[in-house]
């Protein structure tokens, strides 16, 4: 966005967390619980549906899966532990 774009109470609301650390690991660790049994449940019901039954293909769906998770809980767990204040676009 170019300067001047947002008025400086709106990049306030924009780019930091009024919440304390320990409430956003809270938020956190709820979201992230649930989030991994919905996602749990997605996962064996894609499996069961549309995974042929062969082992090896089995296999790497499982493996892909197992790893796949991890990539958007980086993001939610970067935001837990961001100090309050700290500006998440790092220039």
């Amino acid at each position: 966005m170019p300067d001047g774009f947002f008025s400086d109470r709106t990049h306030h609301l924009l780019y930091r967390s009024p919440m304390s650390v320990s409430t956003k690991k809270l938020i956190g660790t709820i979201v992230l619980l649930v989030g991994l049994v919905i996602y749990a449940f997605l996962c064996m019901i894609i499996a069961v549906t549309i995974v042929p039954p062969i082992k090896w293909v089995e296999l790497a769906y499982y493996a892909f899966v197992g790893v796949a998770w991890a990539f958007p809980c980086k993001y939610l767990i970067i935001w837990m532990l961001r100090p309050v204040g700290e500006d998440e676009d790092t220039q």
